[in-house]
């Protein structure tokens, strides 16, 4: 709708009211049940504030999106030997949003490994409406040259093949090479992209 300007005596239309104030505004709700009940068909582009969970979500033709960053952090230390993606003691951290088909997932954490040369790896799965193991090229790596060393990392990935609904980002981990890899101060951070 072009931008347009509403002087004295006009008459305003449902349609023209439906266009440039219902479909253009940030309306609140206090739960995504209440927005659904709320809004039968949503326009793309709608925006809406979800206040049960402080969260900006755009509606992208298809899907409602939370478009305000989401993380969680685990600080424990805690550690791992094994060479394929695993859970910690402390299982994550892990956050769950509602996402279209892309989103941007960032890992941090403090990496090290008890092996000279060693490797250490800090992925994330998808579950939910998407299934997305952890993998290699979705993981931060960390190769240490001694066993004393310690390398604070962060890397963000676009993920675009998800699935649109609810999904739930939960950090893994990896030793990449013989050697027991210890993870500390781990946080994931994810916003979907309408």
């Amino acid at each position: 709708m072009p931008y347009t300007t509403i002087v004295a005596g006009t008459t305003i239309a449902a349609s023209w009211a439906n266009a440039n104030v219902r479909d253009q505004v940030i309306t609140p709700f206090a739960n995504t049940s209440a927005r659904d009940s709320s809004i039968g068909s949503p326009v793309e582009g709608m925006c809406c504030y979800i206040t049960g969970s402080d969260v900006l979500q755009v509606y992208n033709g298809a899907n409602w999106v939370t478009i305000t960053p989401q993380s969680a952090t685990v600080a424990t230390s805690q550690n791992t030997a094994t060479t394929s993606f695993t859970d910690l003691g402390t299982v994550g951290p892990a956050v769950t949003l509602d996402t279209g088909t892309k989103a941007l997932i960032t890992l941090t954490g403090q990496l090290s490994q008890n092996n000279a040369s060693g490797i250490a790896a800090m992925g994330f799965a998808v579950s939910g409406a998407s299934t997305i193991a952890a993998a290699d090229p979705n993981s931060v790596w960390c190769f240490l040259a001694s066993t004393t060393a310690a390398a604070s990392m962060t890397m963000t990935f676009a993920i675009t093949s998800l699935t649109g609904g609810s999904n739930t980002f939960t950090a893994k981990y990896k030793a990449g090479t013989a050697g027991t890899a210890t993870f500390k101060d781990r946080s994931i951070t994810v916003v979907g992209l309408p």
